[in-house]
């Protein structure tokens, strides 16, 4: 019996496997810190489809103290590093006190996520492109 349960777990992953399915954890690296806003990037999250185009997850967390942070932000890019431009795929927004997830009903129409972005994107871009 213990057999069969271990058979039917490899061709999960073999299957997990063969669909693309990642479990790779996370690995953030630092690339801008602000006074109140640290700006990440997940290397392991990284894709480059073609030579001059990569895809990348990036988060901004808001700095309270030194052991207390809160996400704002999980934004995934398509960036084109040769005419420096880049798409959002996807984007989350966390709500400021909780952490928690915000729906997209929640989202605040004046949110500054747009000016947040902008101005570090040359800086993220510089990180991810060849």
């Amino acid at each position: 019996m213990m057999k069969a349960g271990m058979v039917i777990v490899g061709v999960i992953f073999l299957l997990a496997g063969f669909l693309g399915v990642s479990y790779a954890e996370p690995e953030w690296i630092v690339f801008y810190k602000g006074e109140k806003n640290h700006f990440f990037y997940d290397k392991s999250s990284i894709e480059r489809p073609e030579k001059q185009r990569v895809i990348v997850v990036q988060k901004i967390v808001e700095v309270k103290d030194i052991d207390d942070t809160i996400e704002l932000f999980r934004t995934k890019f398509e960036i084109e590093c040769k005419g420096r431009t880049f798409k959002i795929l996807s984007n989350t927004e966390f709500e400021e006190v909780t952490g928690r997830e915000l729906t997209s009903d929640q989202i605040s129409a004046n949110s500054k996520e747009g000016e947040i972005l902008a101005s570090k994107m040359s800086i993220l871009r510089d990180n991810v492109c060849p």
